[in-house]
């Protein structure tokens, strides 16, 4: 059905071959359009496919691998370079509240860290198994604490790094 719009009508309606200015042309026109938006429809799906929840196991892998580097560097810093850094910064003698402040804090997360971490991972294990409606919110919460985490490690080594820094003219005189 192709409509030939020579000229708009008197009352501003499209003409078709007819002549005929009426309801005639518009409904060929609607129908016609009507096939055009079925054929796109059906050949060229243009919906956008929502996915509510994940798999499972995708989402533990994804944080798993995100969470790794963090893990291993909060690990040896605290293994290797905690104990040195305590060291350095008791012999320097005393410091402003501020700083003591500052070094407060990652201490606390050397510390208590593995507590906190197999906290959230014991939340998790409850919520996975007594929680029905816990699939559709997993993805958020997980990629939250898992951004969470490394904002937390990265805090903790521009502290250390910090902290470095306030002590480091005291041992260099």
């Amino acid at each position: 059905m192709l409509i030939f719009f020579v000229k708009s009508g008197r009352d501003g309606f499209p003409l078709d071959p007819s002549g005929d200015c009426g309801n005639h042309a518009t409904r060929q026109f609607s129908q016609s359009q009507n096939d055009v938006w079925q054929i796109r429809s059906k050949y060229m799906n243009t919906t956008i496919a929502i996915k509510t929840h994940e798999a499972k196991k995708k989402t533990y892998i994804r944080a798993a691998i995100f969470l790794f580097p963090a893990l291993v560097i909060w690990v040896a810093i605290s293994t290797k370079c905690v104990p040195i850094f305590e060291h350095l910064w008791f012999q320097t003698g005393p410091h402003s509240p501020n700083a003591e402040l500052l070094g407060v804090i990652p201490m606390f997360l050397v510390k208590y860290g593995p507590v906190i971490l197999g906290g959230m991972v014991l939340s998790l294990v409850v919520l996975e198994k007594l929680n029905q409606g816990w699939d559709r919110h997993r993805r958020a919460v997980i990629a939250t604490l898992v951004w969470g985490v490394n904002c937390v490690v990265l805090f903790g080594l521009a502290a250390f790094f910090t902290l470095a820094m306030i002590a480091f003219p005291s041992l260099v005189k």
